[in-house]
């Protein structure tokens, strides 16, 4: 119907159940989308991802929908914000570019595969018979990257303080599209309530970090990595999330969506290592 009163390459707003909607058709104005990405913003699509999927609580999504700075180091200048502190969007992207690049990532990477060593070294194979496991990936392969990339990211205290943390996050990744979908609790309550374990497992794991470690002295430890936060990344994530009014289950939901891209990130990053032919 709006193609025959607008034409084909008109850009066009609909309103989708409660969602606006832009349609672009044409390639012209798709190239000038691209080119001005700069000054577009994903904001506002980042906040109904953590609240929808990752369980940020809707009390504290105004606090986010406030920062209207941006992510460069000087706000925009049409911002109404006057509190650099609670520059969310802006700390958490120089946290992840500065924590996930040079000396920081390296150390990240160390720690990765010094874990997966010490696992591999560790578990009963023998060297002069066959070891049969009935799933490779699922009971091995995933087992020990998972937790290999946890303790890289988080520190080594994790799995100790639950123990369950690894199969509790793979129940969760596995519901993800519903959550994504935005369907609600009473149609899919297995996977809302696997986010709400995920997010109680990270309540429990902060509270012990911040009994053992004082974030607010995080700038002043040299070290890339400590057994309590794990990486700088993490570690500087919680020195600023303790100056914002966030609720803990919000900050949960926040670690969780890091986790989750984290995990994606560094399985995806193992599993091309490990299909890399060798050099002849």
């Amino acid at each position: 119907m709006y193609r025959a009163q607008y034409g084909p390459s008109t850009p066009v707003r609909i309103q989708l159940l409660n969602r606006r909607m832009s349609l672009l058709k044409s390639a012209d104005h798709i190239t000038a989308l691209f080119k001005s990405s700069r000054d577009l913003s994903s904001e506002h699509w980042l906040v109904q991802v953590l609240v929808n999927a990752f369980g940020v609580e809707v009390a504290d999504a105004p606090f986010y929908l406030a920062d209207d700075t941006g992510i460069s180091n000087q706000p925009d200048s049409r911002s109404k914000m006057a509190n650099p502190e609670h520059r969310i969007f802006h700390l958490v992207y120089k946290s992840v570019h500065s924590g996930l690049g040079g000396t920081s990532l390296a150390e990240m990477e160390r720690q990765l595969v010094r874990n997966l060593s010490t696992q591999i070294y560790e578990t009963d194979f023998k060297s002069d018979t066959w070891t049969e496991i009935p799933d490779l990936y699922g009971s091995f392969i995933r087992k020990i990257s998972f937790r290999a990339s946890i303790v890289s990211l988080c520190g080594s205290h994790v799995f100790k303080v639950i123990p369950t943390f690894g199969d509790d996050f793979w129940v969760f990744d596995s519901l993800m599209p519903n959550l994504f979908k935005e369907i609600p609790r009473w149609l899919v309550p297995a996977a809302y309530m696997a986010r709400d374990k995920m997010k109680d497992n990270l309540q429990k794991w902060q509270a012990f970090a911040h009994e053992h470690y004082d974030v607010c002295q995080g700038q002043l430890d040299r070290r890339e990595w400590e057994e309590f936060f794990g990486s700088r990344l993490m570690r500087t994530r919680h020195g600023f999330f303790q100056k914002m009014p966030l609720s803990k289950e919000t900050v949960a939901a926040d670690d969780l969506g890091l986790i989750w891209a984290y995990v994606t990130l560094s399985s995806f990053s193992l599993f091309i290592f490990s299909t890399k032919p060798a050099d002849p």
